[in-house]
Parts: C-alpha cells; structure tokens; sequence
C-alpha cells in the first residue's frame, strides 16, 4: 500500500505539470516497485497509464515505462532464469484447485461460485468501510446542498478507485480466488475520494450544521471497529493450527520432513521442515499436483508424515494424491470447526 500511494502520488505530479521527464521517470520507477511489491496493482498501473496515452502525452508515457521495466527486468529476468516463470507459485495454488472443482461439475454454483461471489460482496463494504461511509454521506451533502463535488484535479483521483474494482472483479470472476488482502486497494481508493467528496459536502449548508456530527460519528464506528477486530480474531481456525505446530514440536524429531496444505504456521511454530503442499510456495508440488502424484512427490522429498485439517487434506486435495493413501495417526483437540479436526496422517 506505501508503493501504491507513491505511485499515485507520482502520478498526480505528472498529470498536474506540462511535459516533466523527471516527473514522468520517478512514475514509471515508482510503478515498477509496486508492481514488485504486489503483482496485481499493474492493473491499476494500467489505467493511469491509459490516462497519459488518452492525454496523448507520448513522451511521457515511453520515460515511465522504460523507468518501469527497468525497476522489474532483473527480477523477472531472474526468475525466470531460476524457475521458468516470472508468475509467483502463490497466484496459480489455489486458483487452479478452484478451476479444478469447477470443472468437475456438480453443485458448482451453490458449493463454488455463490460462496465466492457473495464473500467479495461482503468485503466490498467491509474493507472501505467507514471511507465508504464518508463518501456516500459527503455525496448526499453535495448533491442536497448543490455545491460543486471537486475540482479537476481531485476528480482523476476516481481513477485508483475504479482499477481498485477491476482487481477486485479480476480476483473474482477470473482467478475465482478472492482473499481479504485483495481488498486493501480498494480500502486505499475508497479513502483517496472520499476525502474531496466529503470535504465537499462539509461547505453545503447541511454539511455545516450537520457535519460535525458525522464525524464524530465515524470516529466511534472507527474506535467500534477496532475493539471487536481485537476481541474477534479473523481467522480464528488458525489457533488450531498452532496447537498442531506445537505437536509437531514434541512429538517429530528435527531431521523428519513433515507435510502440510498450509504449511506456514505449522512451519514457523515447530522449527520441523514442512513441505507446503498447497504449493503456494513450491512449483514442483503444483506440478505434482497437475500431474495426480502429489503423495509420490512428498515421499520423494523425504516425507512420512502430513498434518492438516482434515477439509484440506481429504476434502480438498485427496483427488491429486495418486496411487497412494493418507493413514490417520492421531487427531489433535480443536477450538474452532470451520475446517474440522487437525489430523495427523501417514503417506502409505
């Protein structure tokens, strides 16, 4: 999210001064960092890019994409020389065992899609939240109180937030693959025109008699918000996981290899080597995967024992194992069922 705000910021610079090859440089380098830092915020890249080539401002636009490729050849040029690829293992894991389900058939629509579709629905209130409450507020002060809603300038600030959708419909009807964090842009746009349209609204005359109150009002959701994030965690699941760490732990010796469908925790917690599986961070167990010998690949690198919860492991990924099973051993004692038990398997 800082490379993001820099990058627009770069951007605003440019747009707001005649032809700048400094400016237009400190862009293209800005935009190449934060397509390092998050792939998909290309796509929002994309657009203010657009915005110059619109503009026809083409020398502008030819100094920021070289000061671009320039910040991201050598890591693409790298890893492409390390591992053929320049697409990071984590956006093609889960993404491709969705693509898998779907075209299995079945329920697809009420077990797959629905789900997916409603999850983004809910965030694309939760994460602007209180932004997209000011917003709303601030158009409804601008449009009863008829004042002009933002200069120019501030209305190219709608651009962040409109590519900020795309990712959002990009990682929906697409990947089929929406996560909370790919939210975050859109929070950040939500906030980048929120401020302009409600400052806006604050110099109506219903803003002034009024908006006094709404900010306090906002401040309260905010303070609200923040108690019950602290209270309820997330991804409470996760406490299960770390009891499973801690089995790990006493129970498997150092130099054992042990596999997992979500392997960080596991990993972080027990000091034991864990196989991500999932392959969010490993091509081979993808390509594994692709090929149904995921069980051969683990016992190739080492493994005897998978631990997991038993939706990953069995609901999840049991049509990519092989020939091989999975032997329970042992089932650990959880605090939340979202995914069922942690299980301790046996590759046999």
């Amino acid at each position: 999210m800082m490379m993001l705000s820099a990058c627009v910021a770069g951007w605003a610079r440019l747009t707001a001064s005649p032809e700048s090859n400094g400016r237009a440089a400190l862009f293209g380098a800005l935009a190449g960092l934060a397509v390092l830092a998050r792939s998909d915020v290309g796509l929002i890249i994309g657009v203010l890019s657009l915005w110059l080539i619109l503009k026809k401002r083409w020398t502008a636009f030819a100094i920021a994409m070289v000061a671009a490729v320039a910040v991201v050849a050598p890591w693409f040029v790298w890893s492409w020389q390390r591992v053929g690829t320049v697409v990071q293992s984590s956006a093609a894991a889960i993404p491709s065992l969705v693509a898998y389900r779907i075209q299995s058939g079945g329920d697809v629509w009420g077990s797959v899609l629905f789900p997916i579709i409603n999850y983004s629905f809910r965030y694309l209130i939760i994460y602007p939240g209180v932004a997209l409450i000011a917003l709303i507020v601030g158009a409804l002060f601008v449009r009863v109180g008829r004042v002009r809603l933002t200069s120019a300038r501030a209305a190219r600030l709608w651009l962040p937030l409109a590519r900020a959708l795309l990712i959002v419909f990009v990682h929906t009807f697409v990947r089929w693959y929406p996560r909370g964090w790919y939210f975050a842009p859109l929070a950040w746009g939500a906030a980048l025109v929120a401020g302009p349209t409600f400052a806006a609204g604050l110099a109506a005359p219903i803003g002034k008699r009024f908006g006094v109150w709404v900010a306090v009002a906002l401040g309260l959701i905010v303070i609200g918000q923040s108690i019950k994030m602290i209270g309820q965690p997330e991804y409470k699941w996760q406490s299960d996981m770390r009891a499973g760490a801690e089995w790990l732990a006493q129970n498997v010796s150092g130099d054992e290899t042990v596999g997992a469908f979500n392997a960080g925790i596991y990993a972080y917690y027990s000091g034991r080597r864990v196989l991500s599986l999932d392959g969010l961070v490993d091509w081979d167990a993808i390509e594994a995967r692709q090929e149904k010998r995921l069980l051969d690949y683990f016992v190739e690198r080492g493994g005897t024992l998978i631990i997991d919860h038993e939706a990953y492991a069995i609901g999840s990924f049991s049509p990519f194992f092989g020939a091989r099973t999975l032997e329970p051993i042992t089932q650990l004692p959880t605090l939340d069922g979202t995914y069922g038990p942690i299980v301790v398997y046996r590759v046999k």
